[in-house]
């Protein structure tokens, strides 16, 4: 008896270090595609802006690229028409969606309830509200990929 319960142990034993672990790719990509979630968001989009309590329409370009601090996060250079001088707001996405947080992007300028939804491969709705000078607007645009 005594031989058969040391050959289960060390059968058991060999089983638990021959099985391969999982390595860290594994855990970050279970589905084994390279496929980042943001990389349909990436490019150059050119918004065109309905203020909600006009129909006067603005365009400007939104630069959408990759946060290389956070691997869930983009940043959006010349959201809201911001320029240069202004720090990029941050948005996280999902599969169909980017979010971005409330979060001051400029000397006076707030950023609230921003939300864009993928339509098609080109083409994105956005809402958001932003506030300069404590005068609060609210938008929506449509973007499409350039």
């Amino acid at each position: 008896m005594k031989k058969y319960s040391l050959f289960v142990l060390l059968v058991a034993l060999i089983t638990i270090f021959i099985q391969p672990g999982c390595t860290e790719d594994d855990l970050v990509n279970p589905n084994g595609n390279d496929e980042d979630a943001r990389d349909k968001f990436l490019g150059s989009w050119l918004f065109d802006e309905d203020e909600a309590t006009k129909s006067e329409l603005v365009y400007y370009t939104v630069e959408i690229k990759v946060d290389p601090g956070n691997s869930a996060r983009v940043l959006l250079e010349n959201f809201g028409n911001t320029g240069e001088d202004y720090e990029p707001p941050y948005g996280y996405v999902t599969e169909s969606r980017i979010s971005i947080p409330d979060q001051t992007i400029g000397d006076g300028w707030q950023l609230e309830d921003a939300t864009g939804r993928l339509v098609d491969a080109d083409k994105m709705e956005w809402e958001y509200t932003i506030v300069v000078g404590g005068d609060a607007q609210s938008y929506t645009a449509t973007a499409t990929l350039q």
